[in-house]
């Protein structure tokens, strides 16, 4: 590995570190609830403007908070809705497992037709084998 390479990777992981701690001061004034704009989000992190406008991870993770702010006042309506979309999700994740379940199956049950048709090739070759002694 070259210095560069070196240097470049170094660069990375200072990139994603950064990006990382902006995501995560995010996320933190949604906890706090406060109002998440770029604005507020540059001066919060410390970094430059044209940062977070940059950055797509950045930029949309402000969106969508701009589009959805967090209040600290719950409705029942809202908790409704928020125990709707929670039983949606674990629906779709039960489907997954299901999914992935089937398809371990089959590949258990491709595995011993694998190993039984390993099994008669080996046994074909040895009474080929035999054959061809006489």
């Amino acid at each position: 590995m070259s210095n560069t390479d070196k240097i470049v990777s170094m660069k990375k992981e200072e990139s994603a570190k950064k990006e990382k701690f902006v995501l995560d001061t995010i996320n933190r004034m949604a906890l706090e609830h406060k109002k998440i704009t770029f604005t507020t989000v540059y001066k919060e992190a410390g970094v430059s403007k044209p940062y977070v406008y940059k950055n797509d991870n950045i930029r949309n993770a402000i969106a969508h908070y701009m589009e959805n702010p967090v209040h600290s006042v719950k409705t029942q309506d809202s908790k409704d809705v928020i125990i709707y979309m929670q039983k949606e999700k674990i629906k779709e994740l039960e489907h997954k497992i299901n999914k992935l379940q089937r398809e371990i199956e089959t590949d258990s049950k491709y595995r011993q037709k694998y190993e039984k048709a390993l099994k008669e090739n080996k046994e074909l070759k040895r009474q080929l084998e035999r054959a061809y002694q006489y």
